[in-house]
C-alpha cells in the first residue's frame, strides 16, 4: 500500500504510481489501446471479395466486411455470400481468429442455377502493417450443387477510401478524403 509521509508530501513510490498513472491515461488518449489490445486500424468497412473452394468446385463472391474492436474482441459482420453473418473474434495486434459455427442463408449459384449453403467454423484475419489491407482464411463445410463437403475460404479487403493521412490524389480527394487532397504531402485531410 502506498502512503504519503508525514509531513503531508507524496513518497517517491507515490510519484512514481501517479506517474505511471498519467502516462497510461495520455496513451489511451492518443488512441493506443490496452496491452495486448487488437490495432486500432482494424474499425471500419472492408471492400473486395471471397473464394471458397470444397473440392473442384470454386466460388467467389465481392464482399463489404464491417469491423468494430473492443480491446481483444473483433465484431466482423458481412461474410455471408448474401451479406449477412456476424463473429465474433479474439487477438490481439493485427491478428484475430474465431472458431464456432455460422451457417450463411441459401443462395443460388447463378453460373449454375443451384443452390449453395456455406457453414464456417473458422475464420483467422490478418491486418497488413500499413493498416490499408484485410486478409482471412476460413474454414468450414459448403453444401448443395456438387460440392458437398468440407471447405476452405480466403478474403481480402481495402478500406473503399484512402483514410486521412493517407495519401490520395485529386482523383480521390473528392469523395474519399474528409476535405482534400494535400498539395504538398499528397495526403488526405
Amino acid at each position: 500500500m502506498l502512503r504519503p509521509l508525514r509531513d503531508g508530501s507524496a513518497s517517491t513510490d507515490v510519484k512514481l504510481a501517479r506517474g505511471l498513472a498519467a502516462a497510461g491515461l495520455l496513451l489511451a488518449g492518443c488512441g493506443v489501446g490496452a496491452p495486448g489490445g487488437l490495432d486500432p486500424d482494424f474499425v471500419g468497412t472492408w471492400v473486395g471479395g471471397t473464394s471458397v473452394s470444397a473440392g473442384n468446385f470454386r466460388l467467389g463472391y465481392p464482399t463489404s466486411i464491417s469491423v468494430s474492436v473492443d480491446g481483444t474482441s473483433l465484431s466482423v459482420g458481412g461474410i455471408c455470400p448474401d451479406g449477412s453473418g456476424t463473429v465474433s473474434a479474439r487477438g490481439s495486434g493485427r491478428s484475430a481468429s474465431w472458431d464456432g459455427s455460422l451457417t450463411c442463408p441459401l443462395f443460388v449459384d447463378f453460373s449454375d442455377g443451384c443452390t449453395l449453403q456455406v457453414t464456417f467454423t473458422s475464420l483467422s484475419l490478418t491486418l497488413s502493417a500499413d493498416g490499408e489491407r484485410l486478409d482471412g482464411a476460413g474454414g468450414g463445410t459448403l453444401l448443395g450443387c456438387s460440392a458437398p463437403g468440407p471447405m476452405s475460404a480466403v478474403l481480402s479487403g481495402v478500406p473503399p477510401c484512402l483514410r486521412s493521412g493517407k495519401p490520395c490524389s485529386a482523383a480521390t480527394a473528392q469523395t474519399c478524403c474528409s476535405s482534400t487532397c494535400g498539395t504538398a504531402d499528397h495526403t488526405c485531410t
